[in-house]
């Protein structure tokens, strides 16, 4: 079986038995995080770092809260790096697109798992 790019431990044990809480929270990523995402873009590609910062910022709870380990750690280094002085499109182009396709998996999946 393989593992999923996401885990919701941490949902539930919040949630505990409430399961409309679960896919309340589930429907609220499926529906946002494409449209965070797609802002993040538009604000690399018109040099906005601050935008791509304050995305990566807002995304950060919803990552931890599914534990989807692939963004752990990307997050707070892209925020970081777009707060700086010196930006490096390379780097921000590459982890956006990095985000950009773990969340379309994890919405993948989550596709299979709730619908």
């Amino acid at each position: 079986m393989n593992e999923k790019s996401y885990q919701l431990n941490v949902l539930k044990e919040i949630a505990g038995d409430d399961d409309s809480f679960i896919l309340e929270m589930i429907n609220t990523f499926r529906s946002t995080l494409p449209e965070l995402i797609e802002k993040m873009k538009i604000g690399f590609e018109e040099g906005d770092y601050i935008v791509v910062k304050n995305i990566a910022h807002q995304i950060k709870p919803s990552v931890e809260l599914l534990q989807i380990n692939a963004l752990q750690n990307k997050l707070k280094p892209l925020e970081l790096h777009c707060a700086g002085a010196e930006i490096d499109r390379h780097y921000v182009m590459d982890e956006i697109k990095v985000i950009d396709e773990t969340i379309q998996l994890v919405i993948s999946e989550m596709n299979q798992d709730f619908d």
